[in-house]
């Protein structure tokens, strides 16, 4: 035969059922407000979000309506341009052959040390050429300025300045006849 214990066990949780009770009503609780308030920042957010996308709508609107404002102004330059390169270029073709002919002078006459930075051509009531340029030492610059004389005595040295290091920038006017 079995021996049957009628000594009461001990409750397995040592609080009471009513404490018991409360603590699961307040874990309750606490796990609906924390929920509660994932939910309310997750719609918080939405909305945030959403206008967002409303600014950077807009915004790309706004950059459309510039590109093609951007695309327009491309064309009207492009039109232009292309309407006034007709002239130049018929005036460009009369006046070819003095312009190859002053490269050519100009590539025969520059010495080894002297670099020709920029050209401008003035062929309305003054015709002349002014030249730029840059040298490593003033004698070649000097050279430069010989040269042009034997071919034409209206050289003018207009400026002459040190650079930074053995550097030399000059600007010269050869008056055309």
């Amino acid at each position: 035969m079995k021996h049957i214990n009628l000594i009461s066990k001990e409750p397995f949780f040592p609080i009471s059922v009513s404490l018991q009770k409360r603590i699961i009503f307040l874990i309750f609780v606490v796990f609906v407000v924390y929920n509660g308030l994932k939910v309310y920042y997750s719609f918080k957010m939405q909305r945030k979000l959403q206008e967002d996308i409303k600014i950077l709508s807009l915004e790309k609107t706004r950059i459309k309506n510039l590109i093609d404002q951007n695309q327009q102004d491309v064309e009207l330059r492009n039109s232009l341009e292309k309407e006034f390169s007709k002239d130049i270029d018929n005036a460009l073709l009369v006046k070819k052959g003095a312009i190859l002919n002053i490269f050519n002078h100009l590539s025969e006459l520059t010495p080894d040390h002297v670099w020709i930075t920029s050209l401008e051509i003035q062929y309305d009531n003054e015709k002349f050429l002014r030249i730029a340029g840059k040298s490593l030492n003033k004698k070649e610059i000097f050279i430069f300025m010989y040269n042009l004389k034997k071919k034409n005595n209206n050289v003018t040295l207009i400026n002459i300045q040190s650079g930074d290091g053995h550097e030399y920038s000059f600007e010269l006017r050869l008056d055309l006849i």
